[in-house]
């Protein structure tokens, strides 16, 4: 039996906050027909004209007409909750409660919640994407990874193929995603099989926080162009000096590639203008943003207050491997550990799907999420079996979900469609024991992106509703959907 050692460490990250950084330099963005290949200046990347210089060299480009823009590149951020603890002192292993024999098994709500479990145990999904994690690297020798498929990656700090993590935090994105599953040591990954590339885009080097935008663009690129990432997740951002992050996140969209950040944890700040601050790429057009819920489907007191939002998953807190020994663990949680959930059900996704674009798969993965009514919680909780239906439903369908309901007397339903269909006239009936009540009509409900939600309260046990094309023609356009309380 192995065993898991304890030993409490607590460190502080200063939440949407830059460490301190070495960041003087500009990103500059080529004029059309412009080249600046004589100026000697760093290459972020060719296919978007974007380079590195010094702040005079910078606004001379500008001001000469050789560069569409320029902007400071800022000190990436982790976006995370204030406390890590890092557990290595002995501690018996526990029997796990649910389907995999990992010890910590029973933390990952996740599993259940967006009915992972049963996806893999229906569809045997194999997992066997490409994941461009772009973060501080991975302790590849922990024991969670003995039978991983990491590759060397690259560190775009150092410019080296030294990918070691020197905060930890990488290591446990990393675990979320490919750990060991049912091997009786420490948590279970979601996807075990998929292939990790490690990008380094923040380190630490002599007691230095580096990592600016400047290596995140570099990140995004390369997972792109180089190693052929077919999704890219991160829990690293800027909150300023975006745009060049949108470019990139737009270009890997173009290339087929799903791009998924964390949105930020600085939700419960007292100042409403760090509290809703948008995180990039989180926030980039194109980009899936993940918020946290808790283990109780609400969202958690941290996450980003901001509706750029799509989807949440639980942030924790969770216990996932560590880098001060190779069968250390960590206990963390934030919308950094939410992120790498939603890309581990993008690559069980995506291995059955291989095909879908990212605008394709957004439209699924948002339409299929348990809706939890709430505010900054986007389309709601991922669930694998109602993405899949609707992957497989008729264009021309409309599915009914109910969402998450405080109560017997609240009803909430949303409606999703792939077709081009703008706004329907919903019916209601409600029913007690049996017996007709009353009847409610909305007409004119509009569709956002194949979406659109129905909040308001329920009488008796049981709702039929059934859609309309519109309250002249009264064409029906669905069939009855029922709902029963109990």
């Amino acid at each position: 039996m192995k065993r898991i050692y304890f030993l409490t460490i607590f460190l502080i990250f200063l939440v949407f906050s830059p460490l301190t950084v070495f960041a003087s330099d500009y990103i500059v963005t080529a004029a059309e027909d412009a080249d600046l290949g004589g100026y000697g200046l760093k290459v972020i990347s060719e296919n978007l004209g974007m380079f590195l210089a010094d702040e005079d060299m910078a606004k001379l480009l500008l001001e000469r007409g050789e560069a569409s823009s320029i902007s400071e590149d800022k000190p990436l951020v982790i976006p995370d909750t204030s406390d890590y603890k890092e557990s290595m002192s002995f501690k018996s292993e526990v029997t796990a409660m649910a389907e995999y024999n990992d010890p910590y098994f029973s933390d990952q709500v996740y599993f259940d919640q967006c009915g992972i479990t049963e996806y893999i145990n229906t569809y045997k999904p194999s997992g066997k994407v490409r994941i461009g994690v772009i973060d501080t690297g991975v302790n590849r020798n922990h024991q969670e990874f003995v039978n991983a498929d990491i590759e060397v990656g690259y560190n775009f700090i150092t410019n080296s193929t030294d990918t070691s993590d020197t905060f930890r935090h990488g290591t446990m994105v990393t675990g979320i995603l490919v750990a060991g599953r049912n091997d009786g040591i420490g948590m279970a990954g979601i996807v075990p099989d998929a292939t990790i590339v490690p990008l380094v885009a923040m380190t630490n080097i002599n007691g230095e926080t580096q990592g600016t935008s400047s290596n995140m663009l570099s990140a995004i690129m390369a997972a792109v162009d180089t190693y052929d990432c077919d999704i890219i997740t991160t829990s690293l951002g800027v909150t300023s000096g975006y745009g060049e992050i949108n470019k990139a996140v737009e270009y890997a969209n173009s290339k087929g590639v799903i791009v998924i950040a964390a949105a930020g944890n600085s939700g419960s700040d007292s100042d409403s203008s760090v509290a809703s601050a948008l995180c990039y790429p989180a926030s980039s057009p194109g980009a899936i943003s993940v918020g946290a819920t808790d283990k109780s489907f609400k969202r958690a007191s941290y996450s980003q207050k901001n509706y750029r939002i799509n989807v949440v998953a639980c942030g924790g807190l969770f216990r996932m491997p560590g880098i001060s020994s190779d069968n250390a663990y960590v206990m963390a949680n934030g919308t950094s550990f939410s992120a790498p959930v939603v890309a581990g059900i993008t690559a069980l996704f995506l291995s059955e799907h291989p095909d879908m674009t990212p605008d394709d798969y957004l439209s699924i993965l948002e339409g299929g999420a348990l809706y939890l009514n709430e505010d900054y919680t986007g389309e709601g909780i991922p669930d694998c079996m109602q993405m899949e239906y609707l992957y497989s439903m008729p264009d021309d369908e409309i599915c009914y979900m109910v969402g998450k309901q405080t109560d017997n007397t609240q009803f909430v339903l949303k409606l999703f469609t792939k077709s081009d269909l703008k706004n329907l006239s919903l019916v209601l009936s409600f029913f007690s024991d049996g017996k007709y009540s009353r009847a409610k009509v909305y007409d004119s409900m509009i569709f956002n992106d194949g979406i659109c939600h129905y909040e308001g309260y329920m009488t008796g046990d049981t709702v039929h509703a059934f859609a309309l094309e519109n309250m002249e023609s009264l064409t029906p356009i669905s069939e009855v959907y029922e709902y029963r309380t109990s």
